[in-house]
């Protein structure tokens, strides 16, 4: 306070200030996994009086350094940039490992796969098996499913002959299978 509260009015004008300070306001930051809400980065508190601005940041870059870069950013919850209000404000920032594929090839042994986007010689269609980095995944041998193809495009009598060793036909050269441009199996 500025002057004095209680007096005597005098002549002159007297001039009594009250300083007021506005009230303290909260900030929570969270660096979260979108659907696990797994702590990625350290949560971050603030506290400023109201109106004050504020500004946080995605952390998407600290976060990848500590975690191998397996993160992408998804979305941020709340106001990233703003002023401390009366109410707490909650910021989270949320993070998804990113998409991972795994290529599946039915191939007789030997042939080149370096390239697997290049393989035509296969025995059963390529498969794209997709999800997220460090998540689990199964793939199947799918002899089963060739020898219904086989049957399926017509060759009953010869699937029927290989359906119990097309292994070690196959594997041994006895019986070769390619697409062609009809997609069928030809051998």
């Amino acid at each position: 306070i500025d002057g004095n509260e209680e007096g005597i009015y005098q002549l002159e004008k007297q001039v009594i200030i009250y300083y007021y300070q506005k009230k303290l306001a909260d900030l929570e930051v969270n660096y979260l996994e979108l659907g696990t809400n797994k702590v990625l980065s350290e949560q971050i508190l603030g506290q400023e009086r109201i109106d004050t601005p504020y500004t946080t940041e995605n952390k998407l870059d600290q976060i990848n350094r500590v975690w191998e870069n397996k993160y992408e950013f998804v979305r941020v919850d709340g106001n990233a940039t703003g002023n401390y209000t009366l109410d707490k404000q909650v910021i989270t920032y949320y993070y998804q490992k990113k998409n991972a594929k795994v290529v599946v090839l039915h191939v007789l042994e030997g042939t080149d796969v370096s390239n697997p986007a290049s393989v035509t010689d296969v025995l059963y269609p390529t498969q794209n098996v997709t999800g997220r980095v460090d998540d689990t995944y199964t793939t199947q041998n799918k002899l089963g499913q060739l020898i219904a193809l086989v049957e399926a495009n017509g060759y009953t009598e010869i699937s029927q002959r290989i359906n119990v060793n097309i292994r070690n036909a196959i594997n041994h050269g006895k019986v070769f299978m390619r697409k062609n441009p009809s997609d069928q199996i030809c051998f």
